[in-house]
């Protein structure tokens, strides 16, 4: 039988590469993404649901990144 890898680490014990640039990339791209959502006071605006997803898509990544920036400085 095969060992079970469910207590092995996924995450590297260090990472392979700076990753401040690539967060402040992505840091970027969600300002941009919520710059573009239009902003009318007083009334309703409706959204694409591309825009709303790829929104979503940015905040997720930017999480794991941060959450994984934190756990190699543990």
């Amino acid at each position: 039988m095969a060992p079970a890898l469910i207590n092995q680490p996924v995450l590297a014990s260090n990472p392979a590469a700076n990753c401040n640039a690539y967060i402040l990339g992505l840091v970027t791209e969600l300002r941009q993404k919520i710059d573009a959502i239009p902003v009318v006071p007083g009334q309703t605006v409706t959204l694409d649901s591309n825009a709303v997803h790829g929104l979503r898509g940015v905040s997720s990544e930017l999480s794991v990144a941060l959450r994984n920036l934190l756990k190699w400085a543990a």
